[in-house]
């Protein structure tokens, strides 16, 4: 009100900038542009309100249905989600029964269809580890069997397959080092297992002292 008009303003000008600041003092971009109203406060506050009423005897507007490409992709979504959802309850059975490929192969499945499901891939890899662990476990056998009956090479694959299967288990490493540098005359290739051997478990004394 007071900028708005020009007597009070000069007043108003006076008594901040005094006499002498009076001339010097310009007026601002706000007050140059902006239309001064009196009462703008309550006809915003009586603007507000009207906005949040509800004429009486006018239908709300119907909601508007989403695109089809859009309900599509949606139906398609639950379905993924769904298909996850029973892949994780079968590689649950599975993985309780000691089928950890059957468990690891469903948690795979539920991973794809569901990559926000976290626990689908937790127990991807509990399951799979185990299978790896199991089946180098075999393999392992079976190459000690194959030693028995003095069949060197096919140890020596068996060994291998145990090694790819758990590539972080020093006893794996350190058995097919032993019979690589026995058996063979490739003793660098035999020293580099048994060195692996003993990285991964350097508190085993054996592997160090197979190694040395």
């Amino acid at each position: 009100r007071v900028l708005s008009d020009a007597e009070a303003r000069d007043d108003y000008d006076v008594l901040v900038f005094g006499k002498e600041g009076k001339d010097a003092a310009s007026p601002t971009e706000a007050t140059t542009t902006v239309n001064f109203v009196v009462g703008a406060e309550k006809l915003r506050a009586a603007e507000k309100s009207s906005k949040g009423k509800v004429t009486r005897g006018t239908s709300k507007t119907p909601k508007k249905e989403p695109p089809k490409f859009l309900q599509d992709f949606q139906k398609q979504l639950a379905e993924r989600v769904a298909k996850a959802k029973r892949h994780m309850s079968k590689g649950q059975e599975a993985l309780e029964a000691g089928k950890h490929q059957e468990a690891a192969s469903h948690f795979q499945a539920a991973m794809t269809l569901d990559p926000r499901n976290t626990r689908a891939k937790a127990l991807y890899n509990k399951s799979s580890s185990q299978h790896r662990n199991r089946k180098a476990d075999e393999f392992f056998k079976q190459a000690q069997d194959a030693l028995l009956a003095e069949d060197t090479k096919r140890a020596a694959e068996l060994m291998q397959k145990a090694v790819d299967c758990k590539p972080t288990k020093g006893k794996y490493y350190n058995e097919f080092g032993k019979l690589v540098t026995q058996h063979t005359l490739q003793q660098r290739v035999g020293l580099e297992l048994l060195r692996k051997a003993v990285e991964l478990e350097s508190r085993n004394i054996d592997y160090t002292l197979d190694l040395a």
